[in-house]
């Protein structure tokens, strides 16, 4: 059986709890704990949403131009970095933010004008995309999302 050490606090702690302490002997098998740096895990998650939205007004015709706001959001509990949201249909199509906290968020501004294509097929349609890097590097992105938006 493990000795436990009690904690100012009255908290008994297992050995195998204990990161490093530095202890004085006072008697044989009893220590007075002067330091004690205990480890607990944190809980990490790295993930994104994100939402675009149509800011202008229509209706939409042969040259009109159509205004988007694409915004992504940190809704993980650590910081990503190089934070990447994509629409290859605006301009400009791409926004880098260096990082974004958790609760955040990075914000592709962008415009596009609607062509004859687009007035024949009776839309538009695009599709944005966020990537970022964890902290220790790894890759996340959210699901695309897609915004129609109907021409005359």
């Amino acid at each position: 059986m493990q000795p436990a050490v009690r904690a100012a606090s009255g908290r008994s702690l297992s050995f195998s709890q204990l990161r490093s302490a530095e202890c004085a002997k006072v008697a044989p098998g009893v220590a007075w704990v002067t330091r004690v740096v205990v480890t607990t895990p944190v809980a990490q998650t790295a993930t994104l949403s994100i939402t675009k939205t149509v800011t202008s007004t229509g209706p939409y015709t042969l040259g009109s131009v159509i205004s988007y706001s694409v915004t992504a959001t940190n809704t993980g509990t650590v910081t990503q970095a190089n934070v990447v949201v994509t629409d290859s249909k605006l301009n400009p199509s791409t926004t880098t933010c260096a990082s974004v906290a958790p609760n955040g968020t990075c914000v592709l501004t962008g415009s596009y004008t609607v062509t004859q294509a687009d007035v024949d097929r009776g839309f538009v349609e695009n599709t944005a995309s966020v990537a970022a890097r964890t902290p220790g590097g790894g890759r996340v992105s959210a699901d695309t999302n897609t915004v129609r938006v109907n021409t005359v």
